[in-house]
């Protein structure tokens, strides 16, 4: 850290603050943002200086001078915008916005719902202090369902996979009782009713999917 800019340095230290797992720790601070106060054409002008430096970016970030979030604008709409229109007058509210603590699951939802390209994080006074786009969130959503399927399966973490079969066998056990008690039960069923399933030829076709 000592050997990069001071306010490069600043922000990853700040984003080391962050739980891994939250938004903090996943957002980005590189964005373009613009302040309200100015017209489009100055506007378009922050936004060329910034863009050069920021990658994959289509929604700008509309700023007061205490840098709390007013909204955003998509970049195409900025584009084609009267060059003397204030930017206030043109900036959406944003849809959604998340505090730096929001579980990282909570935001892959949130861009999901809401078909965001990116979602603000603001502290409590609405300070911007970064963005998350859906890229960022792509691995996360893909970890959460793979750690969902392992759960179902009686596998709560993936290092378990490659675990002992001792291991293995222990961790699912409870699921395969559960699984023979429920077939037992089943068959209890099927045996008590055998004569009525024998006159009635429909519930033969039944009985296996009960079992």
């Amino acid at each position: 850290l000592a050997a990069l800019p001071v306010d490069e340095a600043g922000d990853i230290k700040r984003l080391l603050s962050y739980g891994e797992e939250t938004a903090g720790g996943l957002m980005t601070t590189e964005l373009v943002e613009v302040e309200g106060s100015l017209q489009a054409d100055e506007a378009i002008r922050q936004v060329r200086m910034q863009g050069r430096d920021v990658e994959d970016f289509y929604t700008v970030f509309v700023i007061d001078q205490k840098r709390r979030l007013l909204g955003t604008m998509r970049l195409d709409d900025l584009v084609v915008a009267d060059p003397t229109a204030s930017i206030e007058r043109l900036v959406e509210e944003p849809s959604v916005t998340v505090s730096p603590d929001v579980d990282q699951e909570e935001v892959g939802r949130l861009l999901g719902r809401y078909n965001l390209a990116a979602i603000p994080v603001v502290t409590d006074e609405g300070v911007l202090l970064g963005r998350i786009t859906f890229d960022d969130v792509i691995d996360v959503i893909e970890s959460e369902l793979t750690e969902d399927i392992l759960m179902l399966a009686g596998v709560p973490d993936e290092d378990e996979l490659r675990h002992s079969w001792i291991e293995s066998v222990s961790t699912r056990l409870p699921w395969l009782i559960l699984n023979l008690a429920t077939a037992a039960i089943a068959a209890s069923v099927i045996l008590v009713f055998k004569d009525l399933i024998e006159k009635e030829l429909t519930l033969a076709f039944i009985a296996p999917i009960i079992a």
